[in-house]
């Protein structure tokens, strides 16, 4: 047997050292890619925690600057009320019970540690998120009814003293009214991210994404309900045109 074939010690040596070395850098590329992960977490985390106290606080500074003083000088019969109740529940629709249901799953990060439980806090919210729907279907006649009214010189005044508010940030009201219409594709997202930086072994994987499996079935639902809500209305303005009832109507809602 010619010499070159024989692997002597300090060869062995050598392979074994180079095998520890290369195991080594796996490991610390690997150990390097989950802190990453496990950043991006944690930041995504923060992010939903932040955003949802940020949009709870917007959903007030609504309710109180513009939605009650609105109500408050329909209700007591004022001759020069900005909006009639009607109009008032056309614009802002069930604005109060979103706030109250964002405001109950603000209360319940801050009373839990999200980072070991957002998945099952956000499970106990999405049963209820169906209730956009409501006002996101309306979203439309609500921007309509906003155009309107911003011709009347009584209700633009309001308008525009309420955006002077500090609160308000100069924001005018139409920011704030999109705010609804763009949370359920907002949750959408966060989940999704937090899916995908969460590690499968991790104890919140599985109630993440079933949560992210319920809030695109929301988002669904919402969806279809808006675009329902516009076929009626469709339907409406053509039976209008050629002199259909109301009854109609109804058969079809």
């Amino acid at each position: 047997m010619h010499n070159d074939s024989i692997v002597g010690p300090a060869s062995m040596r050598a392979c074994v050292l180079i095998q520890s070395a290369w195991r080594m850098v796996r490991a610390q590329r690997s150990r390097a890619h989950t802190a990453s992960r496990l950043r991006r977490r944690r930041k995504l985390i923060e992010e939903v925690l932040a955003t949802e106290q940020q949009y709870v606080l917007n959903l007030r500074i609504l309710i109180g600057i513009f939605v009650n003083p609105l109500r408050s000088a329909t209700d007591a019969g004022e001759v020069l009320a900005p909006l009639s109740k009607d109009e008032i529940k056309c614009m802002f629709s069930n604005i109060e019970a979103i706030a109250a249901l964002n405001q109950r799953f603000v209360d319940l990060l801050l009373s839990h540690d999200p980072h070991r439980t957002l998945g099952s806090l956000f499970l106990q919210m999405t049963p209820f998120l169906k209730m956009y729907s409501q006002y996101c279907k309306n979203y439309d006649d609500a921007m309509a009814l906003l155009s309107a009214s911003l011709q009347r010189p009584q209700f633009h005044q309001y308008v525009e003293t309420c955006a002077e508010f500090p609160e308000c940030k100069g924001l005018r009201l139409a920011s704030f009214l999109i705010l609804p219409v763009q949370r359920i594709p907002r949750y959408t997202m966060l989940l999704g991210d937090l899916v995908r930086f969460t590690e499968p072994e991790h104890p919140d994987y599985k109630c993440l994404s079933t949560a992210l499996s319920q809030m695109k079935d929301v988002a669904e639902h919402v969806n279809h309900q808006m675009k329902l809500s516009t076929a009626i209305k469709d339907i409406y303005r053509i039976q209008q045109l050629i002199g259909g009832s109301e009854g109609d109507l109804n058969l079809l809602a």
